[in-house]
């Protein structure tokens, strides 16, 4: 079995150890995951307009390293008090609206309302189409909360056997409330397809 094994007698071996075979230990690990809370209902909605400012990111990391800031900015800035005055109420809160590029690389983020008003200024409109969408309850403060649950969302949802991503724009829905709170909750729409 030796000689088989190295291709040498075990008295050859000794002499000429450096030609052994050895292998390292075998180490088994398991990943588990799921088994987090993840509140979700399904609905379809029709098309519905937005209308806002937009910024465009080469990739998801750009956009996450970079979005908080689009963020802060747009607070601080007066097309943030405007945006409100264009809300029509059929979702009541700022969206963060993910457009994909048709390319497969890269993406427009809109900070966004719903909205039948004219887009002036620097504001931009887009048509969402309809879809039939699940949407994810993101508890806690921001950004981390929704990161994390979007992650998850992608990582452990969308990858299963019953339903995967539509291909279409998806969107974060801010409810007006304190950001920095842990019991904030932010919507995560995502359109989805029964596979």
């Amino acid at each position: 079995a030796f000689k088989n094994f190295h291709g040498i007698s075990p008295k050859d071996g000794r002499v000429r150890s450096n030609e052994l075979k050895t292998y390292p230990k075998l180490h088994f690990s398991m990943i588990i995951k799921g088994g987090k809370e993840m509140k979700n209902k399904i609905m379809k909605r029709e098309k519905f307009r937005v209308i806002g400012v937009k910024r465009t990111y080469k990739n998801v990391e750009e956009g996450m390293g970079n979005i908080p800031e689009f963020w802060n900015e747009f607070n601080n800035s007066p097309e943030c008090e405007e945006i409100f005055t264009k809300m029509d109420g059929k979702l009541k809160g700022i969206l963060g609206l993910c457009i994909p590029h048709e390319t497969g690389t890269g993406y427009d983020y809109m900070i966004c309302v719903s909205s039948d008003s004219k887009a002036e200024g620097d504001f931009q409109e887009y048509m969402i189409t309809e879809a039939e969408w699940m949407i994810f309850e993101a508890k806690g403060k921001l950004p981390e909360s929704v990161q994390s649950m979007t992650k998850q969302i992608y990582e452990e949802v969308l990858t299963g056997a019953e339903y995967k991503h539509d291909n279409k724009p998806d969107f974060e829905l801010y409810p007006s409330g304190d950001i920095t709170d842990e019991n904030y909750i932010t919507e995560i729409w995502v359109p989805v397809v029964k596979v």
